[in-house]
Parts: C-alpha cells; sequence; structure tokens
C-alpha cells in the first residue's frame, strides 16, 4: 500500500486528470483512494473512490469510456495523455538563477 497527501489543488488535478472532477473545491479532508486489483482473468483493474467526508464511506466513481473497474490497460490509456513520459523535460528548470534549497536536499 501506498499512501500519499496532498491539497485541495493537488487532489483536484487528480481528480480532473481521471475526468471525475466536478468543478468545486474540494472540501477539508477529502481524500482520493486509487486501488489496484487483481481480477479472475490473471489481469488487474483499477477502482477510484471519492470520500468528501467522513460521515459516509468513500462512493465508487466511473471514470469516463471505463467500467468501475477499469482494466489496467484501459486506465493507462485513458491516463496517457496525463502522465508525463520525460521527467527531465518535465521537471526541467527555465530559470537560469534558480537554486535548489538546502532543505529540499537529503
Amino acid at each position: 500500500m501506498y499512501m500519499y497527501s496532498g491539497h485541495d489543488s493537488t487532489i483536484s488535478n487528480i481528480l480532473l486528470a481521471l475526468g471525475v472532477w466536478e468543478p468545486q473545491l474540494p472540501v477539508y479532508n477529502v481524500m482520493v483512494l486509487i486501488e489496484l486489483h487483481r481480477t479472475l482473468d490473471s489481469g488487474y483493474g483499477v477502482k477510484v473512490f471519492l470520500r468528501n467526508t467522513t460521515a459516509v464511506p468513500p462512493h465508487l466513481l466511473t471514470i469516463p469510456g471505463c467500467e468501475q473497474l477499469c482494466p489496467y490497460d484501459k486506465f493507462l490509456q485513458l491516463t496517457s495523455q496525463v502522465v508525463p513520459t520525460d521527467l527531465d523535460t518535465a521537471c526541467k528548470v527555465d530559470n537560469p538563477d534558480f537554486v535548489v534549497p538546502i532543505a529540499a536536499t537529503p
């Protein structure tokens, strides 16, 4: 299991990238769960849940163009336009005066 934390802006962007964002600010303490499941045919599928409140369990989202259990290959295809493939280019610093903050180094 991997767990990451973020802010309203990162949650909004994940939901937007998956095509399931409703144009509103996420509430405080919102949670997105992305689960990888092994299917009966030895394949894999992805489920996405959203929890808006602690009062009710997370609800299952359906990624447009997919089923609630989205086959892994289809999930990769649907998200390919928003997943960077060249991290050197995506993370390139354009400002020649940029200095990595000391706190950011190990």
